[in-house]
């Protein structure tokens, strides 16, 4: 009785496995550019770059909730609830002088 083989002999699909997850890996969180463009486009309705830029490295996550929440609900700030948690993540995630923002 023969074996059936695999169209994909088994050291070509770990190297193809192995290719896929370093340039997955390498890539930058999707939510980078989402989030840098909210900010660009909502944020800057109300005040300048330079106000975000100030705080970065200073608030946690928690601190950046509450930033947000209160434009939000006393400002108006026009951020959906999907805007508003990608935000709050990579907004505290930033350190001082962050490029995608303040340069």
């Amino acid at each position: 009785m023969q074996t059936k083989r695999s169209a994909f002999p088994l050291p070509a699909l770990s190297l193809l496995l192995a290719a896929f997850i370093l340039v997955f890996a390498a890539a930058p969180a999707p939510t980078q550019g989402r989030a840098s463009d909210i900010v660009k486009r909502k944020c800057t309705r109300c005040h300048d770059l330079r106000r975000v830029c100030r705080a970065l490295g200073a608030k946690d996550k928690r601190a950046w909730a509450g930033t947000v929440d209160r434009m939000i609900k006393k400002r108006g700030a026009p951020l959906t609830a999907s805007d508003r948690v990608v935000v709050i993540r990579w907004l505290s995630r930033l350190k001082p002088e962050a490029k995608p923002i303040c340069n």
